[in-house]
Parts: C-alpha cells; sequence; structure tokens
C-alpha cells in the first residue's frame, strides 16, 4: 500500500515534466511544416510588432511566436530573449498547445512557476530566463491543428486578467492570420513561377492534389461552425474569412488544372 502511495504522489517541485506528445502530433507536424516558417529570417516586422505589442501592453519582459517542432520549439519572433529556440522537453508551450475540450482557444496560464510541479525544477526556471508567469495562447491552423503559441512571459509570479486575455487571444488570431495570409502568396507564387513548358499533367496532378486535401478539412469545418448557436459576430467573420480561404485556394487548384 504504501508503495501506492508513492505512485500516486505529486511530482518534487525539483523536477519538471515535458508536456505529453498530442494524439494527433504527425497531422500537427504535417500542418506547421506546411507554412514554411521554420528557421526563415527572425527579423520579421510584422510578427516583431505583435510580441512588442504584447509585452508592452501587459507590462511583461518577454513575448514570443513560438512554433512547437517535434523536439524544439522555435521562436518565429521574441522580446526580451536572444535564443532562436530551446528544447521541447522544457517547453510551456508545448503544454499550450494540448487539446483542451473546455475551450479550443483557450489561454494557457501558469502563475507561479515556482509553485507548479511541471515547471518549477525546468531550467528555465530555475536559472535564466528566471520564468515565473507565463500565458499562451495556441495558434490554431485552419484543420484546428496546434502548430504553436503567441506567448507572454515574466520573471515576477502574476495573474491574467480578463482584459489582457481578450487581448492576447486577439493577437493571437492576428498572427495565425498572418500566417495563413503567408503561405497563400507562397502558394501563388511558386505557381506563377512554375514556367509553362514543366507544367506536365503528372506535375500538375501532384500539387493539385496536395492543395485540395487540406482544403476537406477546411470546407467541412466550415460548414460544421457556420451553423453552431453559440457564436460571437467575431468568431462568424473569422468562419466567413475560413469559407474565403477555402475559395481561394480551389482557384488555385483550378489554374493549375489550365
Amino acid at each position: 500500500d504504501e508503495d501506492d502511495e508513492d505512485d500516486d504522489a505529486p511530482a518534487p517541485l525539483n523536477s519538471h515534466i515535458a508536456a505529453p506528445t498530442p494524439p494527433d502530433e504527425a497531422l500537427r507536424l504535417a500542418t506547421l511544416h506546411s507554412y514554411g516558417l521554420l528557421d526563415t529570417n527572425r527579423d520579421d516586422a510584422v510578427f516583431d510588432a505583435i510580441t512588442a505589442t504584447l509585452a508592452s501592453s501587459l507590462g511583461v519582459e518577454m513575448a514570443m511566436v513560438s512554433l512547437v517542432d517535434s523536439d524544439r520549439q522555435w521562436f518565429k519572433s521574441a522580446v526580451g530573449l536572444e535564443a532562436p529556440q530551446t528544447g521541447r522537453d522544457v517547453s510551456f508551450c508545448a503544454w499550450a498547445i494540448l487539446p483542451r475540450a473546455d475551450d479550443e482557444a483557450q489561454c494557457f496560464v501558469v502563475e507561479d512557476a515556482t509553485k507548479d510541479t511541471r515547471f518549477a525544477g525546468s531550467p528555465l526556471v530555475q536559472g535564466h530566463p528566471d520564468i515565473r508567469f507565463y500565458a499562451g495562447v495556441p495558434l490554431v491552423a485552419a484543420n484546428m491543428q496546434r502548430i504553436g503559441s503567441l506567448c507572454a512571459i515574466s520573471t515576477r509570479p502574476r495573474r491574467l486578467a480578463k482584459h489582457e486575455e481578450r487581448l492576447l487571444q486577439a493577437l493571437g488570431q492576428m498572427t495565425m492570420r498572418e500566417m495563413e495570409l503567408r503561405r497563400h502568396e507562397s502558394m501563388q507564387g511558386a505557381l506563377e513561377a512554375l514556367p509553362h513548358n514543366l507544367r506536365t499533367r503528372k506535375a500538375l496532378q501532384v500539387v493539385s492534389h496536395s492543395l485540395r486535401t487540406p482544403l476537406v478539412a477546411l470546407r467541412g469545418g466550415t460548414e460544421l461552425l457556420k451553423d453552431a448557436p453559440n457564436l460571437t459576430a467575431e468568431q462568424r467573420d473569422m468562419v466567413a474569412e475560413m469559407a474565403a480561404a477555402s475559395s481561394q485556394l480551389e482557384g488555385v487548384c483550378d489554374r493549375l488544372e489550365l
């Protein structure tokens, strides 16, 4: 019986717990890589403006756009932290991307990491950058995969006020929309750069299939969401934008088959 009690005992505050792997990790990673953002130029005016706004508005020392890869989290933009990445095993954002049954885009908040058994023993808590407070909102792709997090971090314990949570969620949505826009522009550019004499039937079939496959999930999601009874006006606008993006991508596929 004593052994059973030991097995059920909480983790000590001198250790840390790596986040579990999401059940659909293969699809999540494929979705992340489809954006083509990993290891690109981190001097980015748009994403830097978002993280600077978040850090300033919440009065925190650090803010990041973090993309959670297979074994690391890579920062597309970061305020207050020079490191371009950390291991996924010590990542707070790896916890923020885990699915939540109650709210698909709910903020993940740690008010004081030194009192949380998941993080107290982490090198990011016990050493530089001395994390105490963390608040992150998942970056949710059109197929509902969580590819990363927009997060705010402080070296002092604190709470996240309701108006700060709303701001974080709004900036997270802005971040995701910018990523979607860039992916669409990248596909358009690749299409326009393709010499006409290389547009063999097989090549077009491969490219078209790659584009059309995620459209199935996107169209299905918008059809389900548009009739949901409890959507706010802002959420209905987002659904409309998703439907419009789907139509644009279908247009790209149609052009490939000309």
